[in-house]
């Protein structure tokens, strides 16, 4: 019986990077703490920004990011409410018929959006820098 145990224990390890089932369990265990530690920070931030000495966390959020070109108007203005993300483009832009000025308007929508939610996630720990690809396309897990 004991040589059943060994076998299944190393047919188990075979198409992973591990010696022993222990190597793997400590592997294991280290993850779930990380990922502990994670969702608790997550989870102190929110109840901490829920109070209003610390609301201005969130607010910079709220507020949002904008982008503009040349004139005083923004093209994009991209902030957080309690439903998620909310996009607002321009009345000059949503009237503009020239496909290259389209793409423009469909990237900063896509790159402000990307941005604020990454910067939010990051903020309130439920992603760390290093989580993020270098592309900013998408976040691993």
């Amino acid at each position: 019986m004991g040589r059943q145990k060994s076998n299944s224990a190393k047919e188990k390890l075979k198409d992973q990077p591990f010696r022993t089932v222990t190597e793997k369990k400590e592997f294991v265990d280290k993850i779930r703490r990380e990922t502990l530690a994670r969702l608790e920070t997550a989870k102190a931030m929110e109840e901490f920004t829920k109070n209003s000495d610390y609301a201005f966390y969130k607010e910079k959020f709220r507020k949002g990011m904008s982008c503009s070109y040349g004139a005083d108007v923004d093209i994009v203005h991209v902030s957080l409410d309690d439903d998620g993300i909310k996009v607002t483009i321009s009345e000059t832009a949503k009237e503009t018929k020239n496909e290259n000025e389209l793409k423009l308007i469909g990237q900063l929508v896509e790159s402000t959006s990307n941005s604020l939610i990454l910067s939010y996630y990051e903020a309130m720990g439920y992603i760390s820098r290093h989580n993020i690809s270098s592309d900013n396309s998408s976040v691993n897990k």
